[in-house]
Order: structure tokens, then C-alpha cells, then sequence
């Protein structure tokens, strides 16, 4: 018994240097979501899933981002089990894992959708330019390393997708296939090759 306010003490001081020091990647749930998000001017929350080959292909870049503003008191990069905490991905309107928000002025309730690339070079730049663009100038120091440009999803292209090209899932597969009007080439995907469906 002597020893538990020795372990207790060892507890709070591990968690002062946690605040302290920076955390990394934020884990986010049901409980702190909107509380977390209130602390940070900007903040970046991936929406992923656990069973996600996706996710957990972009999970290496992720971390390598979130390491990069560990220090930061203005930009926090988390994330949230979308599938687990699935009221939140519902309210949100997540359609897919991986998916990247953007959120503002410690506003859980308003987000933007993160439209750059998946390298962790290119997010961290967004990341700066996005702050910069509604904070000024950001003021602390973020360093890109050169292993950081390689793409993890070569499929990406910065090219247009065109109109023609329709996703299939549970709710449109039969109907598209069997239309008669239209010319139908299908092509299968692994699970773990960009996006995993939620619907």
C-alpha cells in the first residue's frame, strides 16, 4: 500500500511531461472529441477504421506528420476510430477510411475536407498553409525530411477524375451492372488498396 502514491506520483509527473512536451498523434473518442479540438487553432483528425488495409498503409505517413507538430500549441494532428465511434463518423458525413478533416478555431462542430495529397511532406506542408492562410504566419519550426516525399498511394493522381467513372457498392452495383443503356467495365479492388466504404 505504501507504494501507491509513490506510482501515483510517477503517473501525474509522466502525464505534466505528456502536456508538456507535446503528444504526437492524439487519439480522439466520443468523450474528448470536441473538447481535444477546442484546445488548437487548427486541427487535422484522420477518420480510420482498424480493419482498413488503407489505414493502415497511411498510418506510418500519419505518424510521421503528427510527429512533426509535436510540439506545436496551435495544430494538433489526431484521430478517430471512425468505425468504433460511429455516431461521430455519421455526423460528420465519413464515407470512406481514411478520410482527413480539417478543423478550425477549436469548432468540433464545423470541419473541412483535406483535399491534398497523402505523402507526409505534402500534408505537412497543407497543414502550414492552410494556418497561414486563416492565422498568418506560423511561427514554429516544421522540417521535411527527405524520406517524407515518398508516395504511399501511387494510385493518386493530381489528374481530374472523369464524370464517367461511378463507384459500385451495396446500393448502386446491381443497378448500374444491369442497365442496358450504358457500357460496363468493372474493376476490382482489394480492400487495401485506397479507401476503405463505410456505406
Amino acid at each position: 500500500m505504501n507504494s501507491l502514491p509513490w506510482l501515483l506520483g510517477i503517473s501525474i509527473q509522466f502525464s505534466l511531461l505528456l502536456v508538456i512536451y507535446g503528444v504526437g498523434l492524439v487519439d480522439l473518442d466520443t468523450g474528448n472529441f470536441a473538447s481535444t479540438i477546442s484546445n488548437y487553432k487548427l486541427t487535422l483528425v484522420e477518420f480510420y477504421a482498424p480493419w482498413c488495409g488503407a489505414c493502415k498503409k497511411f498510418a506510418p505517413v500519419y505518424d510521421k506528420v503528427a510527429d512533426k507538430f509535436r510540439d506545436s500549441h496551435d495544430i494538433a494532428i489526431a484521430r478517430i476510430d471512425g468505425f468504433t465511434h460511429h455516431p461521430i463518423s455519421a455526423a460528420k458525413g465519413i464515407k470512406a477510411f481514411p478520410t482527413l478533416q480539417i478543423y478550425y478555431d477549436g469548432d468540433s462542430t464545423t470541419q473541412i475536407g483535406f483535399k491534398g495529397k497523402r505523402k507526409a511532406a505534402d500534408i505537412i506542408s497543407e497543414i502550414k498553409k492552410l494556418y497561414e492562410s486563416k492565422f498568418g504566419k506560423y511561427k514554429e519550426t516544421v522540417e521535411v525530411d527527405e524520406d517524407e516525399t515518398d508516395d504511399v498511394f501511387p494510385w493518386q493522381s493530381s489528374e481530374p477524375v472523369e464524370d464517367k467513372l461511378v463507384y459500385l457498392g451495396k446500393k448502386n452495383f446491381t443497378t448500374v451492372v444491369h442497365n442496358k443503356n450504358i457500357n460496363v467495365l468493372l474493376t476490382f479492388v482489394e480492400e487495401d488498396s485506397h479507401a476503405c466504404d463505410v456505406t
